[in-house]
């Protein structure tokens, strides 16, 4: 007698562990696969921002040391001659020059934008804004 109710408790019990591992491994492979996701949009926002940066180290020594100059501008002036970095499209803005006359010489303060888009991927993209002071 008592072997007949146990008859199936056994298969219940592989079932019951075979669909608990089963949503395991499932959520175990879900996981990784949105982890590698948010990782490859980390990876192309970094490499975006690091071509930004680069620009914006350009446009500084530049202004610093009056390589780039800004005669006539002072709004919204984009910048024409600037070095290509591979595989980005560079833009570097002027968004507003102020020129503070000194007995020590003028004081220049910029404020620059720069952005950088990766050619092959529109999505990849980042934007550097920052003001600085030459005196």
């Amino acid at each position: 007698m008592k072997r007949s109710k146990e008859k199936g408790f056994v298969l219940i019990t592989t079932i019951l562990i075979s669909v608990i591992a089963l949503a395991a491994i499932g959520a175990f492979t879900m996981y990784s696969v949105y982890s590698e996701k948010v990782y490859g949009k980390h990876k192309r926002y970094t490499t975006a921002l690091e071509a930004a940066k680069g620009m914006a180290d350009y446009v500084i020594r530049g202004l610093v040391s009056g390589d780039i100059t800004l005669s006539s501008c002072t709004a919204n002036c984009i910048l024409t001659s600037l070095p290509s970095i591979s595989g980005y499209n560079v833009s570097a803005t002027v968004l507003q020059v102020a020129i503070q006359p000194s007995v020590a010489g003028d004081i220049s303060v910029y404020a620059v934008r720069i952005s950088s888009q990766k050619a092959s991927n529109p999505v990849e993209k980042s934007t550097v804004e920052f003001v600085l002071k030459v005196e």
